[in-house]
């Protein structure tokens, strides 16, 4: 970090030198203005590239601005190889004081391993010996922990806690390559046990980091007051309004904005608010022209312009009625005329955004939406431009990240990707990046006061942990700082095949951190994305993943384990994954099934509508140790069994037994868990295959399985389902 801040502080100055501003300066050099602004601020280290293209612009010695940014010359290595006592000797003589950089608020990997390796026993008598973890996990996400950043996945990290507790004793070492979120550090802090966490996503690194790692919860909450104050009359600018109670001066909470299409029949604008919606609220499948009441197919329109239709607002005066809603005014229309004219007061993303991403679809150029800016109106756009620009310069390093945290926190909810939705906001989709027709404009300012509020109690939370957490951003094909041998347990979350693109997800995050992932190295299988871009299909993946459980053997200590949690609708998908096991050299131990509880709005429809969705996790629990492979029974073999054994469990159900139990998701991860702990053969587990073989062998009562043999009263549908059985009590 110190080289890194050496070389920012150096750039600033041969800018100013030769007055530059730091928009022309990234314009000479061909490079993204957020990403040189980053380098500058000492928040990034710069590519050799950078460097080669900054020296030559100033004209200055290439190696010097090498070892200012912390890079070592070829040269100069040389030269250290060949004479390290006499290295050693000048850099002695030339500062025998050299202090660490305050900047650097988080733990080093270096700091969690050269710590564990100064109180560990030698392998050669460690007394370890665990048996497999055998108990199914019923985890909920509802806690402050969880709920202060969202993310793309999430294992709750309570139900992590009672694997670290069995798997290892206080101040072992856990790894979690694909941390994400920092969920399994969490976990370990808790329970007073060390983790190094790992992803290649740097919008990852950067929310696992800031929930690993401690803040003083009173100055975070103090810095948002300062900037609250600092900000206040841009905020007013932005969304002032009147209350139309009293008339007084009023804030807009938020926007609802609704798209309007040109009719092809007449050419009018045919708008949805009014449109496209039945008296009840909800949208209908057709629009009827207001000019000439033709019936119009929403998806052959073309789309003109989003407008508000809505604002909500609170008075700022003392009002009878402080929470009004209402139609904007002629005054909010002008206001937001002139705010989209206005300079913005900070560096916005500028990435652009098109078919080379996985997740880019043509209605996103039907909406004008080309660049990562384009995601947000023009008013919250400004916002957040204000707001992180007073953020990047805060001068306490820690404070400055825990904002940064609240900041991307609200990122996605402050887009146009917050849906509307008759009832209550339905949220941003998750694992997409798709925009609604009927979207919020939340007052950004407001949702920023809501997530510093969430870190506060997140701060509050983990304050007496015991342990500590390391993060880096990396690939886990390559755990390049984690020595062999030297991890205690491995608790993991591997990308779900083609359920989740992690880099496309993150974007958001991303282009405002000013850092991107690694696409090239990213472990998933690509559905939209060809391979001329960079997809990967099946086999791709299940080479990444063989390198990546290959690593996790490498570090791991002999006779210890590997929780690695996976759930997937694909057979194929399946059997990759356990060929990568069986590659890497591991034994299965067991396998069970995890809970979530609370499920994902396709989780949600799955069981309420009987689609085929992969709702449970199931965690594959790995043993460091001889592998003893056994071979693979064939699929007509396998498929007998399996129905063999839903009927046994279908019958042991009391009758007041909750219905998801007998939901296809439910059965499905269950016949998965079971086919690898027997070695199965899973052609038949593939969730469209499975629900074929269920609809042969059984009865479809409501939505869910009985046995055909067996007379039974069907409760009424909407029947109460809660968490599901495991299979010790089945």
């Amino acid at each position: 970090m110190q080289a890194i801040h050496l070389f920012g502080a150096r750039l600033l100055e041969l800018r100013e030198r030769e007055g530059f501003t730091l928009r022309q300066l990234a314009a000479a050099l061909d490079l993204d203005h957020t990403y040189l602004s980053h380098i500058e601020a000492g928040r990034r280290a710069p590519s050799d590239e950078v460097l080669q293209l900054v020296a030559a612009h100033f004209n200055e010695d290439l190696d010097v601005l090498r070892l200012q940014a912390g890079h070592v010359p070829d040269r100069l290595r040389s030269v250290m190889q060949r004479h390290p006592q006499l290295t050693l000797s000048l850099l002695g003589a030339i500062d025998s004081g050299v202090r660490t950089d305050s900047t650097q608020w988080y733990t080093s990997v270096a700091e969690i391993l050269d710590a564990r390796a100064a109180s560990q026993l030698p392998l050669e008598i460690d007394p370890y010996d665990r048996p497999p973890f055998a108990r199914h996990i019923d985890a909920g996400k509802n806690t402050p922990i969880y709920n202060a950043h969202s993310y793309h996945t999430k294992v709750p990290y309570q139900g992590i806690v009672p694997y670290i507790e069995h798997y290892t004793q206080t101040g072992d070492t856990v790894l979690d390559p694909f941390c994400g979120s920092g969920m399994t550090g969490v976990a370990a802090i808790l329970s007073a046990r060390n983790a190094v966490l790992n992803d290649l996503s740097p919008a990852a690194v950067h929310i696992a980091r800031n929930y690993v790692t401690p803040c003083d919860p009173q100055a975070l909450q103090t810095a948002f007051s300062d900037l609250s104050e600092a900000l206040l009359a841009y905020q007013l600018r932005l969304y002032e309004t009147a209350c139309i109670t009293c008339g007084g001066r009023a804030l807009i909470e938020y926007s609802i904005f609704a798209d309007v299409f040109g009719c092809t029949a007449c050419g009018k604008d045919v708008d949805l608010w009014d449109h496209g919606r039945d008296a009840s609220g909800q949208l209908v499948g057709r629009l009827t022209c207001g000019a000439c009441g033709a019936s119009l197919d929403k998806n052959a329109l073309v789309w003109r312009r989003s407008e508000p239709r809505v604002v909500s607002t609170s008075c700022l005066e003392n009002c009878a009625q402080p929470r009004t809603q209402r139609e904007p005014s002629a005054a909010d229309a002008r206001r937001l005329a002139e705010v989209a004219e206005s300079d913005l007061p900070g560096s916005v993303p500028d990435l652009k955004f098109g078919p080379e991403w996985e997740m880019w679809r043509q209605g996103h150029a039907d909406r004008g939406i080309d660049h990562v800016r384009d995601f947000f109106t023009p008013r919250n756009l400004r916002a957040l431009a204000a707001i992180h620009a007073w953020i990047l310069e805060h001068d306490d390093a820690r404070v400055r990240a825990a904002l940064l945290f609240a900041f991307t926190g609200c990122v996605n909810r402050a887009s146009k990707r917050y849906q509307w939705n008759q009832k209550r906001p339905t949220n941003v989709l998750s694992g997409t990046l798709y925009v609604s027709s009927l979207f919020y404009e939340f007052n950004v300012f407001r949702l920023f006061e809501r997530k510093v509020r969430a870190a506060v109690r997140l701060y509050q939370a983990t304050i007496r942990a015991k342990g500590r957490a390391a993060v880096s951003c990396g690939s886990a094909t390559a755990l390049d700082a984690v020595p062999d041998s030297s991890i205690d347990y491995v608790f993991t979350d591997p990308p779900f095949g083609a359920n989740i693109y992690y880099s496309d997800c993150s974007l958001l995050w991303e282009a405002w951190l000013g850092e991107y992932t690694d696409r090239g190295r990213e472990i998933v299988i690509n559905r939209a994305l060809k391979s001329e871009h960079g997809g990967k299909n099946v086999a791709v993946y299940q080479g990444l993943l063989a390198d990546a459980f290959c690593e996790i053997r490498r570090v791991l200590k002999p006779g210890r384990w590997a929780s690695v949690v996976f759930h997937n609708s694909s057979a194929v998908v399946w059997e990759a994954v356990r060929a990568a096991c069986v590659d890497a050299g591991f034994t299965l131990g067991s396998a069970v099934m995890f809970d979530k509880r609370q499920k994902s709005f396709k989780g949600l429809k799955g069981v309420l509508a009987g689609e085929r969705v992969a709702n449970y996790d199931v965690v594959l629990n790995l043993q460091k140790k001889t592998p003893v492979l056994s071979a693979t029974e064939s699929a007509v073999v396998s498929e007998a069994r399996l129905i063999e054994r839903l009927r046994i469990m279908l019958l042991a159900l009391p009758d007041d037994a909750p219905q998801e139990r007998r939901s296809t998701a439910y059965l499905h991860s269950l016949a998965i868990q079971q086919a690898l702990q027997d070695h199965l053969d899973l052609h038949s587990i593939d969730l469209r295959r499975f629900e074929q073989l269920l609809d042969r062998e059984f009865c479809r009562r409501n939505g869910v399985w009985y046995p055909t043999d067996l007379d039974v009263v069907v409760p009424e549908e909407g029947a109460d389902s809660v968490s599901a059985m495991s299979a010790a009590e089945l």
